[in-house]
């Protein structure tokens, strides 16, 4: 099957998954489960193969493992946005900055490549979604937390990740 296009499965996706998955996370481990059948590949960056080291269940590992061998991860360069870290240097509380800066390389890599993040962290999308107000770019991006009432991930995936029914970050 070809691969109609890649979304990036953030580290605190990894790390939260075992088998079986813990009470509240059976929507995340039903989507992985999918993305080894389904049109969507992941996007793997250095950066982020260095988080999933670092954090990931063994059940997650050897799922990554499971994606490669069916060739269904996509390999990027980490690249930085010059105007995205422009904008992020101008971000006063400290605190923010620095959270927003710990995983700019997922938010870069959606920028960069056009795709959405799945990740746990709402704490990160709240950031971004302020940030947007002088970032524009950061408006298009989806960031889906599969364990979020009435953000169906499931359903996401089906549609192929288009936006349908989910908002983006400005919204």
């Amino acid at each position: 099957m070809k691969l109609s296009g890649y979304t990036i499965i953030d580290a605190s996706v990894a790390k939260a998954l075992g088998n079986p998955p813990a009470i509240g996370l059976h929507h995340s481990y039903e989507l992985v489960q999918r993305l080894k059948s389904g049109p969507i590949g992941i996007c793997m960056t250095p950066s982020l193969n260095e988080e999933w080291v670092r954090h990931s269940s063994r059940f997650m590992i050897r799922w990554l493992a499971s994606m490669e061998s069916r060739r269904r991860v996509g390999h990027f360069k980490d690249r930085k946005v010059a105007d995205f870290r422009r904008v992020l240097k101008r971000v006063e509380d400290p605190h923010i900055r620095a959270a927003i800066e710990k995983d700019a390389h997922l938010t870069e890599a959606a920028l960069l490549l056009n795709i959405a993040v799945i990740s746990l962290d709402n704490k990160q999308r709240v950031y971004l979604c302020a940030l947007a107000e002088r970032y524009k770019k950061l408006g298009g991006l989806q960031w889906i937390n599969p364990t979020e009432v009435g953000e169906d991930c499931l359903v996401w995936l089906s549609g192929c990740c288009s936006d349908q029914g989910f908002e983006r970050l400005t919204q």
